[in-house]
């Protein structure tokens, strides 16, 4: 199970980030160099994974046994999130959820989200933050906001040349 029970490495890596970017990413627009983003990245992703990753079948037995060849062709399901709006969709050229992968990462936020991936026909991966019991109205506007900021990072030169992105999610709002 989980070796650090009381989070002292997540809490420790958490402030190191905080005080290489600064409140709110402040200090990100400092950052000379390809070097300072690595570390910053190799921070982030250890951050991240300073949790270990749980099994599926823990949180819902249904969709850690799913598999699309258990099902008819008709009742394939699209990956969510799809659609942008901006185009007539083609359903038959969107990808299908194959299976889910075994493992779920629990994220260390209030609500404790737990990231899950689908497996599609196509062979591509899909990473999904799945939450519950909240409004996700407001989750749906930051997602928004992260995408235009993603639109200007591509229109600045400088953003380009860092290579400067946000991991946005589609936010897709699932009831019973």
């Amino acid at each position: 199970m989980n070796s650090d029970p009381s989070g002292a490495k997540s809490r420790s890596l958490a402030k190191t980030l905080h005080d290489m970017v600064g409140l709110n990413g402040s200090k990100l627009c400092d950052l000379r160099d390809s070097s300072e983003f690595k570390k910053v990245y190799s921070t982030m992703q250890a951050v991240a994974n300073s949790k270990p990753a749980q099994l599926l079948k823990e949180y819902s037995p249904w969709l850690a046994a799913f598999h699309s060849a258990d099902h008819r062709a008709v009742d394939a399901i699209e990956i969510p999130g799809r659609y942008s709006g901006t185009a007539k969709p083609i359903p038959s050229l969107h990808p299908t959820i194959t299976k889910f992968d075994e493992t779920v990462l629990v994220l260390s936020s209030i609500r404790r989200p737990k990231r899950i991936k689908m497996l599609a026909n196509d062979g591509s991966v899909h990473p999904f933050l799945v939450k519950g019991g909240e409004d996700l109205r407001l989750d749906q506007r930051v997602e928004g906001i992260f995408d235009s900021m993603n639109s200007v990072f591509g229109q600045n030169t400088e953003c380009r040349r860092r290579r400067l992105r946000l991991t946005t999610y589609a936010v897709v709002p699932v009831s019973k």
